[in-house]
């Protein structure tokens, strides 16, 4: 990737970014914080996409494809965070997870932006769960159009992945399983686990959901850092990704009537199955690693 190439780290969320107080107990608050150092160091631009998604009966809809006709985990909405970066012009998207954070910011990553010279995706491998796959928790994404294309066949595509872990992940790696050598390159390096401080990404997956807020916290404590400046949370934090709107983009219709009642049933078995979550999580013993 040449000097005059456009880089932008994209990170997305249902849920805003605090700059107050609040943050300190808020995992995506943090991680946008040591990722926007990090982009700011190397002179990347970094976007945080707070998604906007339907209200109905007092609930938050869940995102939707019309055309396949199916319901789309939380996940899948990373797949119009990309594209939107695309439309603003950058030739490569770093696409990162807001559970996780570029850990070691002296580390080089000409490498990487060599790889996406010639590769359309850049990602790690999703070890130790499946080595022969990626973990799209973490992606470089080239800027051309037949990823563009990709990205949308995904999302309108049906799956037997629409809401089964791990979701739009099993998608993809389904379709590099048969693409072409230039779509993937592999990178063989820890990201699950932290095993040295040199390392380049942590990634503090959901069996971790307790640790997010220690690890990252901790992170920012040791550097002397703190959560990111209210104006700049303004200014990098957009508002502005309605997923309904997008879906019809892609989609060429909208929800009818039976599948709007239907999402109103998810979302009310979706709201029972966080309570029983957050219950669970508040009994289950901490262990720190």
């Amino acid at each position: 990737m040449n000097e005059s190439s456009k880089v932008c780290v994209v990170m997305g969320d249902d849920r805003p970014v605090y700059s107050d107080d609040r943050a300190w107990n808020h995992y995506p608050s943090l991680t946008f914080a040591i990722n926007l150092t990090f982009a700011q160091e190397k002179g990347w631009d970094l976007v945080y996409e707070h998604y906007v998604l339907p209200r109905s009966l007092g609930g938050t809809l869940e995102a939707y494809s019309s055309h396949a006709r199916e319901h789309r985990a939380p996940t899948w909405i990373k797949l119009m965070a990309i594209d939107k970066a695309f439309d603003s012009g950058y030739d490569l998207v770093v696409w990162i997870d807001t559970d996780c954070v570029f850990y070691n910011h002296e580390a080089d990553w000409d490498d990487l932006l060599g790889a996406a010279q010639s590769a359309n995706i850049v990602a790690w491998r999703d070890k130790p769960f499946n080595p022969d796959q990626i973990c799209a928790g973490f992606m470089l994404v080239r800027n051309t159009s037949e990823v563009r294309s990709l990205i949308r066949e995904l999302w309108i595509q049906p799956t037997p992945y629409a809401w089964v872990q791990f979701h739009e992940q099993s998608e993809l790696n389904a379709f590099l399983k048969h693409a072409p050598s230039h779509w993937v390159k592999m990178i063989d390096e820890p990201m699950f686990t932290l095993e040295s401080e040199s390392q380049r990404l942590l990634h503090v997956a959901s069996f971790d959901t307790l640790l997010r807020v220690p690890y990252f916290s901790k992170w920012l404590r040791d550097r002397g850092l703190g959560p990111a400046d209210q104006k700049i949370v303004a200014e990098k934090c957009k508002r502005d990704l309605h997923v309904d709107q997008y879906d019809a983009r892609w989609s060429g219709r909208t929800p009818n009537f039976f599948e709007h009642f239907s999402r109103i049933l998810r979302m009310i078995r979706s709201r029972a199955r966080r309570k029983l979550k957050q219950f669970y999580r508040t009994i289950k013993p901490l262990k720190l690693k």
